[in-house]
């Protein structure tokens, strides 16, 4: 009785066009950034820097998340981000001996490696320090403004 019902429902819905209507956005339509279409590697030795600040400066202008797929991508400056996201995969947790999450190697002590401005969020991304450097670092992500949302981030000095 009630499959009956709720099959009745269904037809009146489709007959009154209320579910036939085309959704805002195409499967063409990109949902996010990828850096690795920016040219960034994520091999552990190239120096990714350059490629992910293209895919910052293109997140910015098209109103879109930049994601880092599972990879080591060097940096050798500051990234800084403003009403926009650094993303990366959405493991829910990690081992204490692995790092699943993609990692940011920071090879530069000029400055943090993120600095977040309003509205930005970092979630899912390792940031790894060599400690052998002997160099002091800075603060890992600057937090520059309101609205920002840091997490599920790991910072690590090896």
């Amino acid at each position: 009785m009630i499959a009956r019902i709720l099959a009745l429902c269904i037809v009146a819905f489709l007959g009154a066009g209320l579910l036939l209507a085309a959704p805002a956005f195409s499967a063409s339509t990109p949902t996010q950034l990828n850096v690795k279409d920016y040219g960034a590697v994520g091999d552990g030795k190239t120096d990714d820097t350059a490629a992910i600040l293209k895919a910052v400066a293109d997140g910015k202008a098209k109103n879109l998340p930049v994601c880092f797929p599972k990879g080591e991508y060097v940096i050798t400056k500051t990234i800084e981000i403003e009403e926009q996201s650094l993303t990366g995969n959405e493991p829910g947790g990690w081992p204490a001996d692995s790092a699943p999450l993609p990692i940011l190697l920071v090879r530069h002590s000029a400055g943090p490696a993120v600095i977040a401005r309003e509205g930005a969020t970092v979630h899912g991304l390792s940031f790894i320090y060599d400690e052998s450097s002997k160099e002091k670092f800075p603060p890992c992500i600057q937090l520059s403004g309101g609205g920002i949302c840091v997490s599920n981030v790991r910072i690590q000095y090896c």
